[in-house]
């Protein structure tokens, strides 16, 4: 072949190794258009978190079910301010879950008008809207938008429900912020859409008709006859009762537990399995197994009640016995000082476990309601305690209970667990060698690979 040719032969591989090299530019231009197009018009989310924290729960994603409409979010913020930015992580799900849903941001301090007219007080408070009614959000959280949403949407399991708490009488406070206390927990119920309200006997003199639940914890002095009489003909008249009790009460709801056929066995529950979980302090009841039931179908994790009293399964012969939450066999309700080696001792009446901490009882309504009286007796408050409320699965417990007392078995969803995994914990150094690597390590590689391949393709020139 003459020299002519090999040029010629030469430049046409160049040429056409340009051409190819253009097409391919092309090519991947068009597929990153289109990428790019299907991305703006098909938006898809992964939550790749082992504990699913980064999509709704259940719950949630049984009330957006219901949505048929436009469903709109004003938050009341600076769009440019950090906390625009926070709303919009935590009510990314939402917006994933529906693509409709419309999300405005308004600065109070521009339009003030319209923050006074969502009943709006403080910076980041949201206003639901759905079908012309409003709920104004104030808390950020994925519970509190589900909770209005809830009441938007409508429907028999989501009219609001009301619990009458008693108080008066030293009573575990709704408001207080000191560990003992039940403010967490009524934020919680809250958040569900239940409306809580204080409920002084002495001063009322009854329960009122509207009254969906009574809340009774243990009172620190003796409530009057008549109070403990008042509790009695609302039960006569099919209400529903969660009576958190604990050791250290007061006398004077001895009539209440004789109509319920209530009876506790003396001192408080030692648990060997409380030292097994790190447990500070031998008086924990331990909950590591649950029945099946709707109060605790899907719970795994252990609760706890610390300082609880143990309950006897004989109640009264016009109640049934639904269900009841119980320690382990290593455990016995022990009456002596909590110190020192303990051992149970029969002939102190020390009985060994299972122990029953909670009982859930049911009868036929006795006005002739459809649905069946519900009362539920715990033998410890403090697993609802601000201290407690976050360890186990005591809020989702308590919660449950609620549901269940008040005939809304259908909103009992399964929690998502919490995270069991090791926190990441990155050190300075770490965290640089990452950075530097994204910023620069990640290019220099690519760099050198297209190197690599020019200087091969330069060898296989002719």
């Amino acid at each position: 072949m003459s020299p002519r040719q090999l040029a010629w032969r030469s430049r046409a591989a160049r040429l056409s190794q340009s051409l190819a090299d253009l097409v391919f530019v092309v090519l991947l231009a068009i597929a990153v258009v289109l990428a790019g197009w299907l991305v703006a018009r098909h938006d898809q989310a992964w939550d790749l978190s082992g504990a699913g924290l980064n999509r709704l729960s259940e719950e949630s994603e049984a009330v957006l079910a219901q949505v048929t409409g436009p469903l709109r979010i004003q938050v009341f913020v600076d769009p440019g301010r950090p906390l625009a930015r926070s709303v919009a992580r935590h009510l990314a799900p939402f917006r994933q879950a529906l693509p409709d849903l419309i999300l405005e941001y308004r600065d109070p301090r521009l339009f003030p008008e319209e923050a006074r007219a969502a009943g709006v007080t403080r910076i980041g408070e949201m206003r639901v809207e759905y079908q012309g009614r409003g709920e104004t959000v104030t808390e950020l959280s994925e519970a509190a938008v589900t909770a209005a949403i809830r009441q938007l949407v409508g429907g028999s399991l989501d009219a609001p429900r009301w619990i009458a708490v008693i108080e008066g009488h030293g009573e575990r406070s709704l408001a207080g912020g000191e560990g003992r206390d039940l403010d967490r927990f009524a934020r919680a119920l809250r958040e569900r859409g239940y409306r809580l309200r204080p409920l002084d006997l002495a001063l009322e003199g009854a329960v009122p008709e509207n009254a969906d639940l009574v809340l009774l914890t243990a009172p620190a002095i003796a409530p009057f006859p008549g109070e403990v009489a008042h509790l009695i003909d609302y039960l006569d008249r099919g209400g529903r009762l969660l009576w958190l009790m604990d050791p250290d009460q007061a006398t004077g709801l001895e009539p209440l537990a004789g109509y319920l056929g209530i009876a506790t066995r003396p001192g408080v529950i030692v648990d060997v399995a409380a030292e097994e979980l790190g447990l500070a302090g031998p008086g924990v009841a331990v909950i590591a197994d649950y029945p099946d039931h709707p109060l605790t179908v899907g719970l795994t994790r252990a609760s706890w009640m610390p300082g609880a009293l143990a309950l006897k399964t004989d109640v009264g012969p016009d109640w049934t016995l639904e269900t009841a939450l119980t320690t382990g066999p290593n455990s016995w309700n022990e009456t002596g000082p909590l110190r020192g080696v303990l051992t149970p001792d029969a002939a102190l009446g020390e009985q060994r476990g299972p122990l029953p901490v909670l009982l859930a009882l049911s009868r036929p309504d006795p006005v002739g309601g459809a649905d069946r009286q519900r009362v539920v007796v715990a033998g410890d408050g403090d697993f609802l305690s601000n201290v407690h409320l976050d360890a186990g699965h005591h809020r989702d417990l308590g919660i449950r209970i609620v549901h269940w007392l008040t005939a809304q078995d259908g909103r009992v969803a399964v929690a998502r667990a919490a995270p069991t995994g090791p926190a990441i914990d990155l050190s300075t150094r770490e965290r640089l060698l990452i950075g530097v690597g994204a910023l620069a390590g990640a290019p220099a590689l690519f760099l050198f690979v297209g190197l690599v391949v020019r200087w091969q393709r330069g060898r296989d020139d002719p």
